[in-house]
């Protein structure tokens, strides 16, 4: 599965962060309080999921509800069990759907690639959640002294792109090619090096018989090739992708004619909101 490290950094330092300088709750009793410690010192994520199935089943209305979920994504994380992150995100979410667990939900849809009706239903009202709750979860009063009105906005931003990243996937899977390019053109609009999305917005435009919108989407997949960084495609993903592009650009052009020069031309635009990327 790809690209968890960086929300579950982010998240962790939410907690952490709104644990310096926000009223804490109180433990329920000494035995809960001990079980945290353990907790947070315990590194081995089998010991750690005993810990917190432990928690959970002593006190099932913890104050620390929230941050108990998060825990354990993170533990089935460290233990590459993407099903288990799904039913702690969707447990999550039914506990607060002002929470994170929308949030995973959506994420999640992706990088399982479970592409059945159920699951996709599930990925879209997780995606609407969030953009529809977002100006209540990042209200100015819920942002901790200590993380920036800067880093606040930003990591909305961030989130509110995963979920129009999520509704224009889904849109690709139930081939509703026009609303995966809006959702797409959203994403790139915000974060214009991000390679899967360029790919994903040119086979929608492939899917097209207009001859115009096939050289938008070559075009959109030459773009995919040439993105470097933590957004590009992985080695494995990039040697297909090129490999149908040539086929995909013969195959609409007659001859490969001008692709080399699609492919070094072909670069991804600027951001239009100033974000740092």
């Amino acid at each position: 599965m790809r690209r968890f490290g960086a929300p579950l950094a982010w998240l962790s330092l939410w907690f952490a962060l709104s644990a310096q300088d926000v009223p804490r709750p109180a433990f329920q009793s000494t035995d809960e309080s001990n079980l945290y410690a353990r907790l947070q010192d315990e590194r081995n994520p089998y010991r750690r999921l005993e810990i917190l199935k432990q928690w959970t089943a002593s006190f099932p209305n913890s104050a620390f509800r929230q941050e108990r979920f998060n825990e354990t994504i993170k533990t089935y994380r460290a233990l590459n069990d993407g099903r288990s992150m799904l039913r702690t995100a969707t447990e999550m979410a039914a506990a607060d759907p002002l929470g994170q667990g929308n949030y995973w939900i959506a994420l999640l849809t992706i990088s399982l690639h479970d592409a059945s009706p159920a699951a996709l239903e599930r990925g879209r009202q997780a995606a609407q959640s969030v953009l529809q709750n977002a100006p209540e979860s990042f209200a100015e009063a819920k942002r901790a002294r200590s993380v920036s009105k800067e880093e606040w906005q930003q990591e909305r931003s961030r989130q509110e792109m995963l979920a129009h990243r999520t509704l224009g996937w889904i849109a690709l899977q139930q081939r509703d090619y026009a609303n995966a390019r809006m959702e797409f053109t959203k994403v790139l609009d915000q974060t214009p090096d991000d390679a899967e999305v360029c790919y994903w917005l040119g086979t929608a435009f492939l899917a097209s018989p207009d001859r115009d919108f096939a050289q938008m989407g070559l075009h959109e997949i030459a773009k995919a090739l040439s993105i470097k960084g933590p957004r590009a495609l992985l080695p494995d993903a990039a040697s297909k992708v090129r490999r149908y592009f040539d086929a995909v650009y013969r195959q609409k052009n007659g001859s490969a004619q001008g692709e080399q020069a699609l492919l070094r031309n072909a670069r991804p635009a600027a951001a239009n909101n100033g974000m740092k990327q």
